[in-house]
């Protein structure tokens, strides 16, 4: 069965690029990502997989159940680009103003969309079920994880049992091509916002005893 997944990776591949960069040519920021969850969706039905979408606004939830029983496993793809301006000159180079996809998200939906079509291929040696979850909002907190954790995106769902176990993933150019760096629980870095609403009183800086700076606090 490896061999059968090599050989239709292999096919599978120049679509993946193809999505890749139809998908960095649009890029939508957090929680708006309503072109990307429609491709992401129609490629669904093209393959033959029935989507949910509406999950956490605008993520988009399928599955893949196997012929055989088993458990319920996860794979999860991020869907939102960056509030930056493409500066690249490449020849699908972002088409929005100061929006771009810079940190991958583009070639996870990609990748995500492509294992989802091997998998639908394999559905009749597979054991188990496979639920697909395209993440609106990675890059802003919070982020749609938790609010699609909050609608039950690992609980049942769809007429499908819970899942015992979910994947992530993200690309890492530090790695060489074909290479994959897997471990369980918290891996690479992770930042946090904190939001402070400073409160002063104005007045003259030639009587600073009069006032409360905020730009001091």
């Amino acid at each position: 069965m490896l061999d059968r997944v090599r050989q239709l990776a292999e096919e599978t591949f120049p679509e993946v690029v193809r999505l890749r960069r139809a998908l960095h040519r649009r890029p939508e920021l957090a929680f708006e990502e309503h072109e990307t969850a429609a491709l992401v969706a129609e490629t669904l039905r093209e393959i033959g997989i029935e989507p949910i979408t509406g999950v956490a606004k605008t993520g988009v939830v399928a599955h893949v159940e196997g012929a055989q029983p088993g458990p319920a496993i996860a794979l999860r793809a991020d869907m939102d680009a960056l509030p930056i301006t493409e500066a690249t000159g490449l020849d699908f180079c972002s088409e929005v103003d100061g929006k771009m996809h810079a940190c991958g998200h583009d070639a996870h939906t990609a990748m995500l969309l492509g294992a989802a079509r091997i998998l639908h291929t394999l559905r009749d040696e597979l054991a188990g079920t496979v639920r697909l979850v395209f993440q609106p909002s990675e890059e802003k907190a919070p982020g749609g994880a938790s609010v699609m954790v909050e609608e039950g995106v690992l609980g049942a769902m769809g007429g499908h049992e819970p899942v015992q176990a979910i994947f992530g993933q993200h690309v890492f150019p530090q790695l060489p091509a074909g290479t994959l760096g897997v471990r369980g629980g918290t891996f690479m870095a992770s930042a946090d916002e904190i939001y402070l609403t400073v409160k002063g009183q104005g007045g003259h800086a030639a009587a600073p005893e009069l006032l409360v700076d905020s730009v001091l606090v």
